[in-house]
Parts: C-alpha cells; sequence; structure tokens
C-alpha cells in the first residue's frame, strides 16, 4: 500500500503496462481478489478507493469524478507512468470515463464492467432520489437489500462479506457518491474524438444495465467492443474472475501492442 498525494493507492503486479482499476459503489480497492490476480500476472495494477469509499475522502461540494480523475493521473505521474489504461467497475466506470475525457492524452485503453458512458435517464435519477432515501433511512438494511440483487450466482459468502465491508463507509460520503452519480454528464461525444479503444463487460443477469442499453451505447460510440456474458449479473468480475480477465486482457493485448 502506498500513500501518494494524499491519496491511499494499492499497487501489485510488475507488468511494463500499468493498469488503473477504480471499483463501484459501496466497495473498495480490495474488492478485486480472484480477478486482480489474473491481471497482475501482465500488468501492475494501480488500485484506488472511490471518493467516500474505504480510506478516500467524500466528493466535497461541487466536486465529481473529473476532480477525481485529476487525482488519479496525479498519482500515476507520480508511480512514473505516464500513460496507463483504466477499469471500472460501474460507478468506477464513470470515474474511468471523466479520465479519458480530461485526459486523453494519458489513457491508453478504457475497460468498462457493467457500467456505461451514458447518463442517468430522468427514472435512473429519480430511483438515485429513492436509493438517498433509504440510505439515510436504515443504511444496514439497504446494504442488505441492495447488494444481493447485485449478484446472479448467490455466493452467500461474497455477499455477506460485502455487507460487511459496506457497514465501514461513511454514511454521509456514500450519499455524496449517489448525488455525484445522478448529475454526471454523458460522455459518449467526447470518446468518439478522442477515439480511445473501450472495452463494454456486461453481464446478462444485470437488473441496472440492461442489453438494450448496450444497444443504445453501441449505437453512441460505434467504435466500443462490447461482450455480453450469458453468466453473470452486475458484479461480473466476481461471478466470473477468470472469463472475465481473460476478455479484459484479450482487449488490452490488442490495443496496447500497437
Amino acid at each position: 500500500m502506498k500513500s501518494l498525494n494524499n491519496v491511499d493507492v494499492r499497487v501489485t503486479g510488475h507488468g511494463k503496462n500499468a493498469l488503473v482499476l477504480l471499483h463501484g459503489f459501496l466497495f473498495d480497492k480490495n474488492v478485486w481478489g480472484d480477478f486482480s490476480k489474473e491481471l497482475a500476472q501482465q500488468f501492475t495494477l494501480v488500485m484506488f478507493d472511490m471518493p467516500g469509499h474505504g480510506a478516500a475522502q467524500p466528493f466535497s461540494d461541487g466536486k465529481g469524478f473529473e476532480d477525481f480523475a485529476y487525482e488519479v493521473n496525479q498519482v500515476m505521474h507520480e508511480l512514473g507512468f505516464e500513460t496507463f489504461a483504466v477499469l471500472g467497475h460501474s460507478m468506477g466506470g464513470y470515474a474511468a470515463l471523466a479520465l479519458a475525457k480530461v485526459y486523453p492524452q494519458s489513457i491508453t485503453a478504457l475497460v468498462l464492467i457493467n457500467s456505461t458512458s451514458l447518463a442517468d435517464s430522468e427514472e435512473r435519477k429519480a430511483q438515485r432520489l429513492r436509493t438517498l432515501s433509504l440510505i439515510r433511512n436504515n443504511t444496514q438494511r439497504y446494504y442488505q437489500s441492495f447488494i444481493p440483487t447485485l449478484f446472479h450466482i448467490k455466493d452467500d459468502g461474497k455477499i455477506a462479506h460485502l455487507i460487511s465491508q459496506a457497514a465501514n463507509h461513511n454514511v454521509e460520503g456514500i450519499v455524496r457518491a449517489v448525488e455525484v452519480m445522478r448529475d454526471r454528464k454523458d460522455y459518449s461525444e467526447a470518446l468518439n474524438v478522442t477515439r480511445i479503444p473501450i472495452l463494454f463487460y456486461a453481464g446478462k443477469f444485470d437488473g441496472l444495465i440492461n442489453k438494450e442499453h448496450y444497444t443504445m451505447i453501441a449505437a453512441a460510440l460505434p467504435h466500443s467492443k462490447i461482450v455480453i456474458s450469458e453468466h453473470s449479473a452486475h458484479m461480473s468480475f466476481i461471478e466470473e474472475p477468470e472469463a472475465c480477465a481473460a476478455a479484459v486482457k484479450r482487449f488490452l493485448e490488442l490495443h496496447l501492442t500497437h
């Protein structure tokens, strides 16, 4: 574990190419498990806590994913990486997109797992408001009801562990994260300008981002690659770590060797 630019990061692997890992909502930089072990054989992995999660401070008022992208880019340069690939899961994907928009010269490739480049619809924004109410009313009950819905393969041990870990987060930090997700922008146009290679890895049983959603992404980002797994929901990297990592490695090998 290292602390750089007042940001705690976990660095593992010894590959020539660096890969930033940005976790999803309610998790932290230690969530990657077997998936990261697969990738560490080939890449230097730099894992961050998202704002309001783990050891990271919450989003300040008026700050969003692009402000966090500045911190990530600074830390990567301090580590000696002028360019790097970025992988984000769910909410971490939104931060990965912000990095690609603000620092296109730094980003060699982009991987979004169970995530989207599109902004929240009005319906989704309304759902975020309901989420805020649930978190404030009974945080632990929210974790216990929400986290199991992210899985297709119901591994009680893994789910119970994630619920237990989520209880360590600062509630106001989680609330701010929901607000920032609700207010984020659509990054599709910016990605079409930069033409950074981008992979979307999706789960067929994902209740948050369905197949029709990826049809819209394909139209918005025709140069992107979309892989839809038949075996997972919103936690693809945990439910099928080997298959998910293999798809990521194939994609990165193709684009990082050119």
